[in-house]
């Protein structure tokens, strides 16, 4: 799907790639949700469901979660967790 935001069309990412930027973020450790959302682009909402299903496939796991505050690292293995489902 294209979706197109001002003159610029730019592909859709698939579940997939959203998930490995997510995966690829923890290089640098212990992440909030916020520290995710800005560093890839992604909205807080998508980062956020997109941890919870990382969170559920044990790739991922939570430090601390609070009201205000969600704070995650990745589980050693975490790539060989998430296998390919078309899309899922």
């Amino acid at each position: 799907m294209i979706r197109s935001k001002g003159n610029v069309k730019r592909q859709r990412s698939t579940y997939q790639e959203i998930r490995q930027k997510i995966i690829d973020e923890f290089s640098r450790g212990e992440r909030t949700v916020n520290q995710i959302a800005k560093s890839t682009g992604l909205t807080w909402r998508t980062v956020d469901l997109h941890l919870i299903w990382l969170t559920g496939k044990g790739a991922i796991e939570p430090v601390f979660l609070s009201e205000y505050v969600k704070i995650y690292r990745k589980k050693e293995h975490a790539e060989s967790r998430l296998v390919k489902r078309g899309g899922t």
